[in-house]
């Protein structure tokens, strides 16, 4: 049995933790007290995971108890708070702990990923987590599939015997890879929403689609990684169901974008996190850093600010 600490009370980390908590020995780490509380006396978070009971993990608001003997800390927090909180914890790490990484999302100023930014930090072992999972889909021990970076397959086995059979992983030695298909992902299902907003016909989806996963692929080369690094379930998998899904925020941002107003997209964005976004401002910086052509997220940046493009526009734009 481990000892694993997961860093962040939302849905995504309350479904990690409820998953493991059946084989291993299972803390949350939150910096407020009023969910600690809620989760403490309800065993549920309604806000985040609607109608999921939680089982008894312990919850702490102190990161020295919460990282004591941990030999896994999996970051489940937004992308914005990532390196910020890791530097709170740092002190408090163990030795022999290793870091998982199941935050997706690019440093706006430097196109970094969250496994550069905190290998800068820690000589401490890091692994990254990414799949084409919904945290309500997780908690509820549905079938999932995720890809998890690893410096060895060793290493990996380790942390596959912690999750249940329902959660299957698979191995990657490309850690980068894998963190900018966790959040460049987010960017084109933006667009797939705004082609569903837009009435696109399935024919023209399908093209889009298409050509979106050979704009993505390409994306990726021109950064470093491996043809293959699309193909994994944290490439092509999460693609495939973050972009057609309107469980997807990203996907319904994109509808906005299409259907509302500028005012209801304001408010959208005011009371929604959109990692999609935020992550287009970060891939524009890359393709201005390594002059990458990059026409799509041109289209896709001035679509943001309010500008109409028609599916026949976009798809000429994704075939030239």
């Amino acid at each position: 049995m481990k000892k694993i600490t997961i860093v962040g009370c939302g849905a995504y980390g309350l479904a990690l933790a409820t998953v493991l908590h059946p084989q291993n020995q299972v803390t949350v780490y939150t910096k407020f007290q009023e969910e600690k509380e809620e989760v403490e006396q309800n065993h549920r978070r309604d806000k985040v995971l609607k109608d999921v009971f939680l089982p008894p993990f312990q919850v702490t608001c102190s990161a020295e108890e919460a990282m004591q003997g941990a030999d896994f800390v999996i970051l489940a927090i937004p992308f914005v708070f990532l390196e910020q909180t890791f530097l709170e914890i740092l002190p408090y790490l163990p030795a022999q702990t290793t870091i998982v990484i199941a935050t997706k999302g690019l440093d706006v100023t430097t196109g970094k990923t969250a496994y550069e930014l905190l290998k800068e930090q820690t000589a401490l072992p890091i692994f990254v987590l990414s799949g084409p999972t919904f945290a309500q889909h997780l908690a509820t021990f549905e079938p999932a599939i995720l890809t998890v970076a690893a410096p060895s397959i060793e290493a990996y086995l380790t942390l596959k015997k912690c999750f249940p059979p329902s959660v299957f992983l698979e191995y990657t030695a490309s850690p980068i890879a894998i963190s900018y298909c966790g959040a460049v992902k987010n960017v084109f299902a933006i667009l797939y929403g705004y082609l569903v907003g837009k009435n696109a016909s399935a024919t023209c989806k399908a093209a889009i689609l298409y050509r979106s996963l050979q704009v993505f692929s390409s994306f990726l080369q021109k950064l470093g990684c491996s043809e293959e690094s699309i193909l994994t379930a944290a490439g092509v998998a999460d693609f495939y169901m973050t972009a057609e899904n309107r469980e997807s925020r990203n996907h319904t941002f994109g509808i906005y974008l299409a259907t509302k107003s500028q005012e209801e997209i304001s408010n959208y964005l005011k009371n929604t996190t959109v990692e999609g976004v935020t992550t287009l401002k970060a891939c524009l910086t890359l393709i201005e850093k390594q002059n990458i052509q990059g026409t799509i997220f041109r289209i896709l940046e001035e679509l943001v600010k309010g500008k109409v493009y028609s599916p026949q526009e976009i798809l000429e734009a994704l075939v030239e």
